[in-house]
Order: structure tokens, then C-alpha cells, then sequence
């Protein structure tokens, strides 16, 4: 399959044509809707809260599974029916999913032909998904709200400056028993998410425990750590910043890119972790995004080149199932910049 960096959900129909979309365009270009769909959500991924309630998928679909922080969760061994109108996050979009349970996930086409669209897709997930993928399940973690970020845009439920950090004992005692009962000692692929994950004193360490045994993992940031820590960082996580123009500092930013990207040159483990860069553009936030966006693509080039740099819409403040209200023109040049 070609690869094309930040594009990494397949469409892909009976005769193996396919496209490639990065979670930005599938949400600005409304290709989102699965309702009535059977997805793996719940068997191949799960989503842990805050609070450390498991669900199948941030949708909630199929209820509560229970507590990472309990001894006695089930997860569920059949796919679920989709019953959401709009399917937005972005780690959700790329877990396998078809249109009707007729169909056997056994012999899905592999996809064979890059298509410019593809109208009936037989499947949709991840570019390197469960047909070819080493890593067949995936956690994805809010590790705490606590942030050191205000967005305005940003929901108390999600994001708050004094919630206490949970230690690393309690972490690790959640990941064993997740090992053992959802992944049954498979590879892992674990995005953290928050809040800020990396404010938590805990969080490397974390990672190098799960770096033990050889799992993947991706953090999402907003960059607001310091150039040594996200040198470490990268040494056993993939990074992706989420750039909060509210709240940006453009130099701390740049010195982070530069220490990270060094790191990448010299370091084995750093050298496969990739980092990517989505750009959070507000109502009439465009202008700004753009010019950061052209700085990013053109750094020194003795630091090296970032992955991707997409655009990202934003979700209103107490409905995550909305966008923000865009203007038809804004969302068309967000879509461009995808």
C-alpha cells in the first residue's frame, strides 16, 4: 500500500481500490457517517476516561465496560452496531468497521489500486490495519485532565489546572491488568491523551515499563514540555503537538521541534517514532494556521523534516458530536490544508 504521510485510514471497496484520508478530512468533509455499521470498537480498541471508566469508543456506544482501576472488567467479544450520526475521533475513525455483519472481516479485499475516491467501500480502517498489522489492539487513555492550558474552547469535563496526578503504581497495575484481560499479552499500540499527559511525573516512566515489552505508543501533546523532555519523549513515543493558538508559545515550540528532530538523527528507538503536528484553527483562525504551517514545512533543514502538518477543526465546547461554526469559505482553505 502506498504511504502517504498523515493519510491513514483506508477506504477500500469489493475490488480493492481505495483511498487514503487523514481523520481531519474524513471530519471537514463529512465521510464520518457509519451509523448502522458493525464495528470492532470494544474487541480491537477501547477508550479509558479520566476517571478510568472504559468505554468501546469515546461514542459511548454499548455502555460502560467498567473501571481499568477494578478487578473485574469483561470486554466484549462481538463487533457493535453504530448507532451515532457522526463518528469524531479521530482514533476511532481508523478501527475496522463494514457496512453489515454479513460481511466475513476474514476475507475483506486487501486494498490493491489507489482510487481518487472510493463511492461503497467495503470496509473502512487503518491504513496498516487488522489485515496487516502487528499491533491488533489499541488503548487509547485520557491519563487525567489536569492541563496547564485554558482554551476557551476546552470543556471543564475534559481539562482542569489542579486535578492530582495518578502515581505510577496505579498506572502500572492498570496496564498489567489491561494486558491480560483486553490485549491476552498481545503488542499494544497506547495513545495518551489528556488534559497533558506529560505533566503527569509518572508518564515517561510509563512509557519505558510498556518499552519493555516492545509495545508502541503515541502521545498527544500541546508542546507546552521543554526541549530535553520531549527528547526523552521520543526515544519510546510517537509525539503528535495539537497547537492551541491561544495558548502558543512559538519559540518554546520551535526549540522542541529542533531537540526532538536532532534526537530522531542519532537515535535508533527515536529514529522510527514518528511526529506530526495539527494545528487547531478556531472561527477565523485560518490566516494564523497558515503562516505556521508554511514556518513548520520549511525548518533548517539541518533539523529535519516533520512527518505531517494537517489542520484541524474545532468541536464546539459542550456538544463534541458539532463543529464550531465555520463560514463555508474557512472551512473549504481548512480543507485544503488537511
Amino acid at each position: 500500500m502506498i504511504n502517504i504521510p498523515g493519510k491513514d485510514t483506508v477506504f477500500c471497496d469489493k475490488e480493492g481500490n481505495y483511498s487514503l484520508y487523514s481523520s481531519e478530512e474524513i471530519l471537514t468533509k463529512r465521510l464520518n457517517n457509519w451509523k448502522g455499521w458493525k464495528c470492532s470498537a470494544g474487541v480491537s480498541t477501547i477508550h479509558i476516561t479520566s476517571d478510568g471508566n472504559i468505554f468501546s469508543g469515546t461514542c459511548k456506544v454499548g455502555g460502560l465496560l467498567g473501571n481499568v482501576f477494578d478487578a473485574d472488567v469483561e470486554f466484549p467479544e462481538e463487533w457493535q452496531t453504530c448507532t451515532k450520526e457522526w463518528c469524531m475521533c479521530g482514533s476511532e475513525m481508523k478501527i475496522l468497521k463494514v457496512p453489515s455483519s454479513d460481511i466475513d472481516v476474514n476475507k475483506l479485499s486487501k486494498p490493491l489500486n489507489l482510487t481518487e475516491h472510493t463511492a461503497t467501500p467495503q470496509w473502512v480502517g487503518m491504513a496498516f490495519s487488522k489485515l496487516t498489522s502487528v499491533f491488533p489492539k489499541t488503548v487509547t487513555w485520557d491519563l487525567g485532565r489536569r492541563c496547564n492550558y485554558s482554551c476557551s474552547y476546552c470543556p471543564p469535563s475534559t481539562a482542569n489546572n489542579y486535578e492530582a496526578h495518578k502515581s505510577f503504581e496505579s498506572l502500572k497495575t492498570a496496564v498489567n491488568s489491561l494486558l491480560y484481560k483486553f490485549s491476552t499479552i498481545q503488542r499494544v499500540k497506547w495513545i495518551f491523551t489528556g488534559g497533558e499527559p506529560t505533566l503527569n511525573p509518572a508518564f515517561i516512566d510509563i512509557l519505558k515499563y510498556l518499552h519493555q515489552f516492545r509495545h508502541i505508543a503515541h502521545t498527544q501533546t500541546n508542546g507546552s514540555r521543554d526541549p530535553n523532555y520531549y527528547s526523552e519523549l521520543i526515544e519510546y513515543s510517537s509525539i503528535g503537538f495539537s497547537i492551541h493558538f491561544e495558548e502558543f508559545n512559538e519559540k518554546r515550540f520551535m526549540n522542541n521541534c529542533e531537540a526532538i528532530l536532532k534526537k530522531k538523527s542519532i537515535h535508533p528507538m527515536a529514529s522510527v517514532n514518528w511526529v506530526g503536528v495539527r494545528l487547531m484553527v478556531a472561527p477565523g483562525g485560518f490566516q494564523e494556521a497558515l503562516v505556521l504551517k508554511e514556518k513548520l514545512l520549511n525548518l533548517p533543514p539541518l533539523w529535519g523534516k516533520l512527518d505531517f502538518v494537517n489542520m484541524s477543526p474545532l468541536y464546539e465546547k459542550e456538544d463534541g458530536d458539532k463543529l464550531m461554526s465555520y463560514s463555508t469559505e474557512e472551512l473549504n482553505q481548512i480543507n485544503e490544508h488537511l
